[in-house]
């Protein structure tokens, strides 16, 4: 079977994609094939995560302001929703987030994506040829290669451990702008079942 994904060029809307979850939101003209949306495996065999609901999406939304490049939320505003940011790599492109923690465990964790701005950002979007990308064909070259960037990051594969179910219960994928189709990528690498043609996956081990 053949899997593509859509992504838009600037979609001036949020976009909030549950990895962990039986729910997932997406906002604007980003689309995901189905079997994006499955659910991952129960986070953590050394509790239960049945009583942890899902996430309010105005404090995805308020993630999504706080992952930008050039502002971020005051401290006041992160505690009053009860998320404590962690690491913040890429030129702070992407932020790890995390919410109800204890002993290592925590019910929310997220990552959120930067709305673009650098020099990389912007040449992805003007390539607009076709790529693979973690088994979908005929996805936005440019943003295939912008993605594959955070996976070179040396901080990737923290943020990508952090983000695992086996300490999270619910983990989710937020932005804004640019940053709405590098959260679909992420989610849609991240549910990925199978094993897919390529590095991509590789870069999820920590995750799912």
């Amino acid at each position: 079977m053949t899997h593509h994904l859509v992504l838009s060029p600037f979609s001036q809307v949020l976009l909030v994609v549950a990895l962990v979850s039986s729910a997932v939101v997406v906002s604007g003209l980003t689309s995901l094939p189905s079997h994006a949306q499955l659910v991952l495996q129960e986070a953590s065999s050394e509790r239960s995560c049945d009583s942890v609901a899902d996430v309010d999406p105005a404090e995805l939304a308020m993630l999504a302001g706080d992952a930008m490049v050039d502002r971020n939320l005051t401290d006041e505003a992160m505690a009053s929703i009860g998320w404590v940011r962690g690491t913040r790599a890429g030129s702070g492109r992407f932020t790890a987030y995390e919410k109800g923690c204890h002993g290592g465990l925590c019910d929310y964790c997220a990552i959120g994506f930067s709305a673009g701005g650098d020099d990389g950002a912007l040449a992805a979007v003007g390539d607009l040829s076709p790529a693979s990308f973690c088994g979908a064909d005929g996805v936005r070259g440019g943003y295939v290669k912008h993605m594959r960037s955070f996976f070179e990051e040396p901080a990737f594969a923290q943020v990508a451990k952090a983000l695992s179910p086996s300490r999270c219960c619910r983990v989710y994928a937020t932005g804004q702008s640019m940053g709405t189709s590098m959260a679909a990528m992420y989610a849609f690498c991240a549910n990925q079942r199978q094993a897919t043609p390529g590095a991509d996956k590789a870069a999820f081990a920590g995750v799912a």
